[in-house]
């Protein structure tokens, strides 16, 4: 029971926690020097910050 509550709670903090910033549209995580790596918004074809909707990307 305590195990499917944490993987709950995990699961719950993972799809509300979209970290982004002006260079990446996805931080998949950071390495141990504290550097982001992931998704630039280059690779997803978008400025920084424009609207998912507008370019249909939801």
């Amino acid at each position: 029971m305590r195990a499917k509550l944490k993987k709950e709670t995990r699961d719950n903090l993972a799809k509300e926690e979209i970290l982004q910033d002006d260079r990446f549209f996805f931080i998949a995580g950071y390495t141990s020097g504290g550097a982001p790596y992931g998704i630039t918004w280059e690779e997803m074809g978008l400025k920084p910050w424009d609207d998912l909707e507008e370019n249909k990307m939801v």
